[in-house]
């Protein structure tokens, strides 16, 4: 499925100028939605269910063998299939995160189809996201939570090349910013009076297979 260059903006909009809207299966966008009105929003616990397959379309399966685990890459703010993160750390040293899960450990480890290492990175990419969430909820809902957001993708993005630089690969070989991220850095925040009222996010229990907040 074909995702529109213009689908954040668009999203963005629907969010600010509809009341009560949630969205429900999807990725980081659940939390740019948060900043720009949505209800609630819930972000899947495997890559199977965040994403919503259109009535009549497949799912896209790039690789029928064995699945492995995407993993949330706190620094880049973006999931990566564990494969890549296991090759592209293979004579460096990888990324680690601090997370209850991971402790410091390196995000490279994931690279295998079992069960526990699905549900160990399932844990960990819960951890990541809900302590941002926690963060966001620290500020006013409109424009100042809208800045804040747009300051922390705009950080993320800037680290890509930091983090290409570090491990001796060019930007074509190593980590690219994803479109959608690049978009949150750089759309405008909206105009005090376009900001809606929305209530704060809340960080809940895990509730697989998708989890809400």
């Amino acid at each position: 499925m074909e995702v529109s260059k213009e689908a954040p903006a668009n999203l963005r909009q629907l969010m600010s100028e509809v009341e009560h809207m949630a969205l429900l299966r999807t990725d980081l966008a659940a939390l740019d939605a948060m900043a720009h009105g949505a209800l609630f929003t819930g972000i899947g616990a495997d890559s199977s269910v965040r994403h919503t397959v259109p009535v009549g379309e497949r799912p896209k399966v790039t690789n029928p063998g064995p699945q492995y685990p995407n993993v949330l890459v706190p620094k880049l703010m973006c999931f990566t299939g564990a494969v890549k993160l296991a090759n592209r750390y293979g004579n460096c040293e990888p990324a680690t995160c601090a997370c209850d899960i991971c402790d410091g450990r390196g995000l490279d480890r994931f690279d295998s189809p079992d069960g526990a290492t699905r549900l160990e990175s399932e844990d960990h990419n819960i951890l990541t996201w809900r302590e941002w969430a926690s963060e966001m909820a620290t500020y006013r809902p409109g424009a100042d939570r809208q800045r804040w957001w747009r300051d922390k993708c705009a950080a993320s993005v800037e680290r890509y090349a930091l983090e290409n630089q570090r491990i001796g690969v060019s930007s074509r070989a190593g980590f690219t910013p994803p479109p959608p991220l690049k978009a949150w850095a750089t759309l405008p925040i909206a105009s005090p009076e376009q900001s809606p009222t929305v209530s704060e996010p809340t960080a809940g229990e895990a509730m697989p297979p998708e989890d809400k907040f």
